[in-house]
């Protein structure tokens, strides 16, 4: 049991008495560590299957490590709020990871991914607090912002936006390219020992990529993937200005439990900007602080 002790002793001193008390909230409180973040700019293909209140171009990740001087299973409610516009984005309710936010746990760090209905296409770079809350009631509170490519700390920017944001972009960050077949000649073919794909990047921010297969165009269903780091990939590095032109063997493509490549129907080709390492202790491997999901491209008949 947790409780906070309170008592007053009477110092048998003359015309003295003494007060103390016990351990403070914040000794009980959950502990906030370190936070990552990175914003996708997504091609309006990639969600146009869904009801229009999902649709969005823009959104965000975030990765965090929160723990409880009582265990992880104190802690009850892990949310973000967002001060410019008094919303909130859950990533843990009453104990339960949110289901609608893609969150995944493992021991302390929990990873979600979010978007604004009321701001598809756009969003805040600075002003964002991350409140962790637990059984007893204790919380904790940090504040955090998000970085520029390359993780760059913000000067003066204020906000990202994706392709069709139809506002003024004055101290704007444009999101990382999210390409389409035609701008950036866009071509993806198969055969029996290769998946074959070629595009033009033109954002000289981009320095990796990878693939995300889907098995139908009308209701995507993620099947498989093609991590930046395979070796087919890394041996055809994007050149900024000259066509990036890559054959990926099948043994390098990742594919989810019950599909294969004859459930491709088509795919996102991701970009990234250039990599960072996590800030989070004990998290080894890149972290990408943008992405960009190309226009969805079907199999070439």
């Amino acid at each position: 049991m947790r409780f906070v002790l309170g008592f007053m002793f009477l110092c048998l001193t003359v015309m003295l008495s003494a007060c103390t008390s016990g351990p403070s909230e914040d000794e009980f409180s959950p502990k906030i560590g370190d936070i990552d973040t990175s914003i996708t700019h997504y091609h309006p293909s990639a969600y146009s299957h869904k009801p229009e209140d999902e649709q969005r171009t823009i959104g965000f990740i975030a990765r965090v490590s929160v723990t409880d001087p009582d265990g992880l299973g104190d802690i009850t409610n892990i949310y973000i709020y967002d001060k410019n516009n008094d919303s909130y984005f859950i990533l843990k309710d009453k104990s339960k990871l949110n289901p609608d936010a893609d969150c995944f746990q493992v021991q302390e760090i929990i990873e979600c991914s979010f978007y604004s209905k009321d701001h598809p296409d756009e969003m805040n770079l600075t002003g964002y607090e991350l409140v962790a809350v637990d059984f007893h009631g204790y919380s904790s509170r940090k504040s955090f912002q998000f970085k520029l490519p390359a993780g760059a700390a913000v000067d003066t920017e204020e906000f990202v936006y994706s392709d069709i944001f139809s506002g003024g972009n004055a101290n704007g960050v444009q999101g990382l390219e999210a390409m389409t077949i035609d701008n950036n000649e866009m071509i993806f073919t198969f055969d029996g020992d290769y998946l074959h794909i070629e595009f033009l990047s033109t954002d000289d921010r981009v320095e990796e990529y990878g693939l995300s297969l889907y098995n139908d165009d009308a209701e995507p269903v993620l099947i498989g993937e093609v991590a930046f780091d395979s070796s087919a990939i890394q041996g055809a590095p994007i050149v900024f200005g000259n066509k990036t032109i890559v054959d990926i063997p099948w043994g390098q493509v990742e594919f989810e439990n019950g599909f294969g490549k004859s459930n491709i129907k088509g795919l996102h080709i991701v970009l990234f900007d250039k990599a960072t390492t996590s800030t989070l202790q004990d998290v080894t491997g890149k972290w990408f602080n943008y992405s960009g999901y190309s226009e969805f491209i079907s199999l070439a008949p």
